[in-house]
């Protein structure tokens, strides 16, 4: 029998370092200021992802880069986070399917899922955005959360698709 699990959120970030975060932004404002503003949008990310998880509306994962599995391991228990896998390398496309390949295989076998994909950089992120994200995902194979610039902040897939 087949489960139908609550969505996962995988939240992609970069480990937030001093000078490797935020590098166009910290031409124009400095690397502390940089750094600053990605430690924010990153716990504000967090936060909303989190509140979620504890209204048991989403399952949550981190997906890292930036520093080593130890690291990320230490890391993920720090922001209250259970769980946690390595991006690798590739481009951004491959390292989300990865992420739903990793979680299908090790975290949840013979369960079906609807996954939901968004990064750290979202300083207007809030619950009700991932909450029609979970409404729509249910009725569609892949959904996508447009930004204003021609790309797109949150990418969903239906557990048809991630089958």
């Amino acid at each position: 029998m087949i489960v139908l699990e609550k969505p996962l959120l995988i939240i992609m970030a970069k480990w937030p370092a001093y000078g490797r975060c935020k590098s166009r932004l910290a031409k124009d404002i400095g690397r502390k200021n940089a750094l600053s503003i990605q430690k924010k949008m990153l716990m504000h990310t967090i936060s909303v992802s989190r509140f979620l998880e504890k209204k048991k509306f989403i399952e949550l994962s981190i997906a890292t880069t930036g520093i080593g599995s130890i690291r990320s391991h230490k890391w993920s228990k720090e922001l209250g986070i259970k769980h946690f896998n390595l991006q690798g390398q590739g481009t951004l496309g491959e390292r989300m399917r990865r992420q739903i390949l990793k979680n299908k295989r090790s975290r949840f076998k013979n369960k079906c899922q609807d996954y939901l994909i968004i990064g750290t950089d979202l300083p207007n992120l809030c619950h009700l955005d991932l909450l029609e994200a979970i409404s729509k995902v249910k009725v569609n194979d892949i959904i996508f959360g447009p930004s204003k610039d021609g790309g797109y902040w949150l990418i969903g897939i239906s557990n048809k698709l991630a089958s």
